[in-house]
């Protein structure tokens, strides 16, 4: 018994197609037992046939509905994907905005400190000249009192 249910459709198309082919094979056993020589045997069969044809459309239908939400579905995803990696930062425009401000960051703090290098160099050599001017000129009074 457990080997029969193991082997029972596991999709809703499957099922409809295991409903149809029980039905038709129903109808089929009741026409072959009860045939009868009026001609309703075809009057039943172009019914059954017409029944069966509307339930293959309906299946192929829902066949392709399913299809097409699949492919909604894919689509969605793809895009869901997507907004998470730019909410995140982690999309590729985000990510090379990044490395280039740390990269401007980096240039910055350098300059930064050739600024204050420079700074601090200045102020030595502005100490340097005013020793300089203040030695030049103690020696321009000497020789003035000299010439005096």
């Amino acid at each position: 018994m457990y080997e029969f249910i193991s082997q029972l459709p596991s999709s809703p198309i499957g099922w409809i197609g295991l409903v149809l082919a029980a039905i038709a094979g129903g109808f089929s056993a009741y026409i072959i037992y009860n045939r009868n020589k009026d001609g309703s045997d075809d009057r039943l069969i172009g019914i059954l046939q017409k029944t069966v044809d509307e339930l293959e459309k309906k299946v192929n239908k829902q066949s392709d509905d399913i299809e097409s939400l699949t492919k909604k579905v894919d689509e969605l995803e793809r895009e869901n994907e997507t907004l998470i990696e730019v909410l995140q930062g982690r999309d590729k425009s985000t990510l090379e905005f990044q490395r280039q401000m740390l990269e401007a960051m980096r240039i910055g703090m350098e300059t930064n400190g050739l600024a204050k290098e420079t700074a601090s160099s200045l102020n030595r050599l502005t100490d340097l000249i005013s020793a300089h001017i203040v030695a030049i000129e103690s020696q321009e009074s000497k020789n003035n009192k000299r010439q005096i």
